[in-house]
């Protein structure tokens, strides 16, 4: 008999504090499995393995369910979490409530506390709607709420968009006498790895440069030589504290909007 490969959940940390999370439900040991979770998971909810995906936190939903132990104040636990979240982990902590919210939607019916709690996850969930999932995760936490007959749905929704109503995305371009951390040189010596490379690529030229919040971005461009090839785009970013980050890119850029969506996506991710 061939032996199954283990899940990659089965080694995550934090697995000792799920009883302690049932029997107590205790704020602070939800908190720290949360994080230890997220870490675990390089900032991400969803674990891809192998051809399955599912949630960092699969093994504590099993838990509650085989226990029959879920609570409503798992739901105003995890609202305390998301609203001292930092911004780039904020999906994770949108992704906790919407597991809670699914499973309490089958047998609890919303608070008035949990109802003001949302306008203020809402304006942050609009702001990063860009996020992956983060539309998709906000219906289930809806899902919940809606089972009140009084509540408006639709004032609460979330678009995938809705991130350019609450950001400013004129992002203003880097003085000239600031100077990218990178050559040109430089960029082409790492980019073009193969002989291949340089026959299916044009020489880097930049494109844009801009400023966000603290940090620096200068944007490189690969442009393919065949129709049936992605531009390959190159960012180049330096925090307040001089370190640079570079993240290279086979994306479909067609307008200056698509350009700083993929600068806010680097800019934001944790």
């Amino acid at each position: 008999m061939l032996n199954k490969r283990p899940f990659k959940i089965e080694k995550a940390p934090g697995k000792e504090l799920i009883p302690v999370i049932i029997d107590t439900k205790s704020l602070e040991a939800l908190k720290e499995f949360y994080n230890l979770r997220v870490n675990w998971n390089d900032n991400y909810p969803l674990v891809h393995d192998g051809l399955t995906s599912y949630g960092i936190f699969a093994d504590l939903d099993i838990a509650i369910i085989r226990e029959k132990a879920f609570s409503p104040v798992y739901i105003d636990q995890a609202i305390d979490i998301a609203k001292s979240e930092t911004d780039r982990l904020y999906l994770n902590a949108i992704f906790l409530l919407s597991g809670f919210c699914s499973k309490g939607k089958k047998e609890f019916m919303p608070t008035q506390s949990q109802i003001e709690a949302l306008p203020e996850l809402r304006e942050r969930a609009m702001k990063f709607s860009f996020y992956s999932n983060m539309d998709c995760f906000w219906r289930q936490v809806l899902d919940y709420f809606s089972k009140d007959e009084s509540f408006n749905r639709e004032e609460y929704a979330v678009q995938y968009t809705d991130y350019k109503k609450m950001m400013d995305l004129d992002f203003p371009a880097i003085d000239a006498d600031t100077i990218c951390p990178l050559s040109l040189e430089e960029m082409d010596s790492a980019f073009f790895r193969t002989i291949l490379d340089k026959e299916r690529y044009l020489q880097c030229q930049f494109v844009k440069s801009a400023q966000i919040e603290n940090d620096k971005y200068w944007v490189g461009l690969y442009k393919a030589l065949a129709e049936n090839l992605k531009n390959k785009y190159v960012f180049i970013k330096q925090n307040e504290n001089g370190k640079t980050e570079v993240k290279e890119k086979l994306v479909d850029v067609r307008t200056e909007p698509d350009l700083k969506l993929e600068l806010l996506k680097f800019h934001y991710s944790a």
